[in-house]
């Protein structure tokens, strides 16, 4: 009995290890998600800044690494649990020394990326780049408060099936901002599109024009001669009737 009980424990820890993964899967892929977005084209006005661009690719490589470490943390945990399977002794709460210690690691990266993302917030940025900065930076709030530190602080405590409901909560969170942000970026780039079609359209117009103006080019200095019998034919209507009535005129005069 003490043994089924146990491998019940550890089951149910195994259940939150996975539940634990499957979250650090979605702070992974809102990680790059805004990798891409620093990386976009919609940023281009941070490119002229140098000083800013060089500070955000450090931010999001900082927190990459403090994930990498949660999850290699994790690993080591999650190892720990695999190999009390079958073991007819409870499974021991908290971190083993070397989880502990991989979490500590991770721990201090992530406090290096919160300092990196202050002395980029701290940074004179472009005006023609405010709106997309400002949704990188909820981004990254959201991922921060909602998504690592929750990881770490289940890690510390141990016991990560006990965080699975903050966990879910954090997954919410983490998607809407990522999403809102995933919008705006289609958003622009349907505006980049249309701006370029127009651009298009335009340039062809132009062309056009200046193809229809060029049948009525003459070079300086030269004169267009029309013969005499074309200008007769178009004269107008009416000075041509009077002339006919001038002519029979005359030849009743005589």
């Amino acid at each position: 009995m003490r043994k089924f009980l146990a491998n019940l424990s550890i089951r149910g820890s195994l259940l939150g290890v996975l539940a634990f993964f499957s979250f650090m899967l979605v702070v992974g892929a809102a990680l790059g998600v805004l990798s891409l977005r620093v990386s976009n084209d919609t940023l281009q006005g941070v490119k002229q800044t140098q000083d800013v661009a060089d500070a955000m690719d450090r931010v999001v490589n900082s927190y990459k690494d403090a994930l990498n470490g949660l999850g290699r943390a994790a690993a080591s945990h999650y190892g720990a649990i695999v190999s009390a399977i079958g073991q007819p002794v409870q499974v021991e709460q908290g971190l083993g020394s070397e989880a502990a210690g991989l979490l500590q690691r991770a721990k201090a990266s992530l406090n290096r990326a919160e300092t990196e993302y202050e002395y980029y917030k701290g940074l004179a940025r472009p005006a023609s780049a405010a709106d997309s900065l400002k949704e990188v930076e909820n981004a990254f709030e959201a991922l921060v408060g909602q998504g690592l530190h929750p990881l770490a602080a289940a890690l510390e405590k141990g016991d990560i099936s006990a965080a699975s409901e903050e966990q879910s909560s954090g997954i919410e969170q983490v998607n809407r901002a990522v999403s809102q942000m995933d919008e705006v970026t289609q958003q622009n780039a349907a505006l980049v599109e249309e701006a370029a079609a127009a651009a298009g359209s335009l340039q062809e117009q132009a062309q056009r024009l200046a193809e229809a103006v060029a049948v009525f080019k003459i070079n300086t200095g030269e004169v267009i001669e029309v013969p005499a019998h074309q200008l007769g034919s178009r004269q107008a209507p009416g000075a041509r009737e009077a002339a006919l009535a001038r002519d029979d005129a005359l030849a009743l005069g005589h």
